[in-house]
């Protein structure tokens, strides 16, 4: 048998000793509706960045790294780049 609570749901086996529990949740099932049974799990949030949190063209980017090789940190040719480079960079220029 399977119900839910919130966002949790619940399986158990139907046995006679267990006939006790179905004939309670009878009076819940009198006040219910039936809603279509699915597996489906609810969409997962995805994390969006906040607007001016990173660089955002690719010419900006690549300045990034040159500056911050250039400045001893190691920084991959791809990828993100760590925020405290891209943190480095905008406080070096934006002081100069």
């Amino acid at each position: 048998m399977h119900f839910g609570i919130g966002d949790t749901t619940y399986e158990f086996d139907t046995t006679p000793q267990r006939a006790a529990f179905r004939t309670d949740l009878l009076t819940y099932l009198e006040v219910s509706r039936s809603v279509p049974y699915s597996h489906a799990t609810p969409p997962k949030t995805t994390r969006v960045p906040a607007a001016g949190s990173g660089p955002t063209s690719t010419e900006q980017k690549r300045a990034i790294r040159d500056w911050a090789r250039t400045n001893g940190f190691r920084v991959s040719d791809r990828g993100c780049i760590p925020g405290d480079i891209v943190e480095a960079f905008e406080a070096a220029h934006n002081s100069a």
